[in-house]
């Protein structure tokens, strides 16, 4: 991990101390506390000096890890980050789902947020790492409950997100058809061209390794393009984005909360709304048990901002519509690296994880009876890769936590 100067803290302090002090209209003195630096960013716990009764002892001030490519003012990462805890401090209901937002400065790449405490012990990547499987299953239970309410709250949020987006200065950046593991949506039609390139690709890397797409790949990698890519409808939402693991999340005053959004963006709800059966639950196994209470917790939500969500039907299509998008996303850009070489993400491997999306998808195609051609096609990508690869890959294992359940 790599190690930050004295100075650099000194200037996010000091940068910390303007916002502050523009935004609550008085001075604000503060010194640096706890400074922890990845790869990603700078974050400092800035201690108020001589606070008064009315304003927090500390604030958090963050900044994203330098790039020689892009000014700070044009980072996606803090502009992300910035427009996301905005508007969810504009449009809190009183029981706020992230930390609250107090300012920004662009030139130094610096924004200041709410002190969510030190309670790490009890956020729910903790807990599944340690040995209370009730305690886990509760926090993966009440963590999905919070992903939703994310998304029912800012269901309708997209005008206030693209203001301050202008505001900042920074055009939304559309990334390649099916090419960002978090991608913000379109919101506008793909090129032809654009989605065929993304069909060949995807019969390419089939055909080497001996699997020939089933008829109606074309059509349903299509739909997907058009309800995930482009335009998903009721179902878009400000997403937290890199959930790879149950982390992004921190207990305060007894209620968790989510932080970390520099991967935020508006985007299909369904891509992080499904945890227990994508993302979360293909890096390590969760119980069915667990999953068949986190989906109803983060549905029962959802509804309060999307309505059509409580509509079997439609939840279920919104569903395989997501997964379908993941699983397109694994085939083009993770299994490529997959078949050449395996290599440690998190605590597994990447083979193991992709064998795991595969599984997943396929099950929930046979599950609903939809995009059954790309189900298929991930049935027939497992099974290979079962053949090809050495049998340790093929078990996932299990979070710590229920290691006794499912071992």
């Amino acid at each position: 991990m790599e190690t930050i100067s004295e100075s650099d803290v000194s200037a996010i302090v000091a940068a910390g101390e303007r916002i502050l002090s523009e935004r609550l209209g008085r001075g604000v003195r503060l010194r640096a506390g706890e400074v922890h630096h990845t790869g990603k960013s700078t974050v400092v716990r800035c201690r108020h000096i001589n606070p008064p009764d009315d304003l927090p002892a500390s604030f958090i001030a963050k900044r994203p890890a330098p790039d020689r490519d892009v000014p700070a003012a044009h980072s996606s990462a803090l502009l992300s980050e910035w427009a996301a805890l905005e508007l969810l401090t504009l449009l809190s209901d009183g029981q706020p789902v992230a930390p609250r937002f107090y300012g920004g400065n662009l030139k130094a790449g610096v924004i200041v947020m709410e002190d969510l405490g030190d309670d790490a012990g009890s956020d729910t990547l903790a807990l599944v790492k340690g040995n209370d499987p009730a305690r886990a299953e509760a926090a993966l239970v009440e963590h999905a409950a919070l992903i939703g309410r994310l998304h029912a709250l800012s269901a309708d949020g997209i005008a206030d997100y693209q203001r301050i987006r202008e505001r900042l200065g920074a055009a939304r950046a559309v990334t390649g058809l099916f090419a960002h593991p978090w991608p913000s949506a379109r919101l506008q039609k793909s090129a032809a061209g654009e989605i065929n390139s993304v069909i060949k690709a995807y019969q390419t890397i089939l055909e080497s390794v001996g699997i020939r797409a089933r008829e109606g790949v074309r059509e349903e990698i299509a739909r997907v393009s058009a309800a995930v890519e482009e335009e998903p409808g009721p179902f878009l939402a400000l997403c937290q984005g890199d959930q790879n693991l149950p982390g992004g999340s921190r207990r305060c005053d007894g209620r968790l909360r989510l932080y970390d959004f520099d991967c935020g963006g508006f985007r299909h709800a369904l891509l992080e709304g499904l945890p227990g059966r994508l993302s979360w639950g293909c890096v390590m196994r969760i119980p069915d048990r667990v999953i068949e209470r986190m989906e109803p917790a983060y549905r029962r939500e959802l509804v309060k901002g999307c309505a059509v969500a409580a509509d079997d039907d439609v939840f279920h299509r919104a569903m395989i519509e997501a997964a379908a998008r993941w699983h397109v996303f694994q085939v083009l850009s993770r299994l490529p690296d997959c078949l050449t070489v395996d290599a440690t993400r998190g605590p597994t491997t990447r083979r193991q994880q992709f064998l795991a999306w595969m599984d997943g998808f396929a099950g929930m195609t046979r599950e609903f009876g939809l995009m059954t051609a790309l189900g298929d096609a991930a049935r027939e990508l497992a099974a290979r890769m079962h053949e090809r690869w050495p049998p340790e890959v093929h078990p996932l294992p299990v979070y710590p936590a229920f290691r006794h359940e499912l071992q």
